[in-house]
């Protein structure tokens, strides 16, 4: 079968994966015990983990293009242990997390600033 692509499509995602793949890999520099980011392909989203299991502090983190919960891509920490939903930071009802849609990155000046606050915010709320 033929497959079709959108070019502007392609690129918007190039994108997305670019910038999280970016926030990702400057996150991880700062972490303790960080994996690789990769690509996965059962989500196509750009993720690593970082952080203690040991320790309670392990987590997710990622660069999603949208799921079946987010119609749009979204930046996430997926926590491994138990979190406090009372912290408003835990937003996401679809997992154990928290995410940031693409629209408030979309709305922000600086990007990539606002990205890396995003993931370090859940990194330092993890390790206390």
């Amino acid at each position: 079968a033929v497959l079709t692509i959108d070019p502007a499509a392609a690129a918007a995602l190039a994108d997305w994966l670019h910038l999280g793949w970016r926030a990702l890999d400057a996150v991880a520099a700062a972490a303790s015990q960080p994996a690789t980011v990769q690509l996965w392909p059962e989500h196509f989203d750009a993720a690593t983990e970082m952080g203690s299991e040991e320790l309670g502090q392990r987590a997710s983190f990622g660069a999603s293009p949208g799921d079946a919960g987010h119609l749009e891509p979204y930046l996430y920490v997926a926590a491994w242990s138990e979190i406090d939903r009372s912290n408003p930071y835990w937003n996401d009802r679809h997992f154990n997390g928290a995410s940031l849609p693409y629209t408030a990155l979309l709305e922000a000046e600086d990007q990539m600033r606002v990205a890396l606050d995003f993931l370090l915010a859940g990194y330092r709320i993890l390790h206390g």
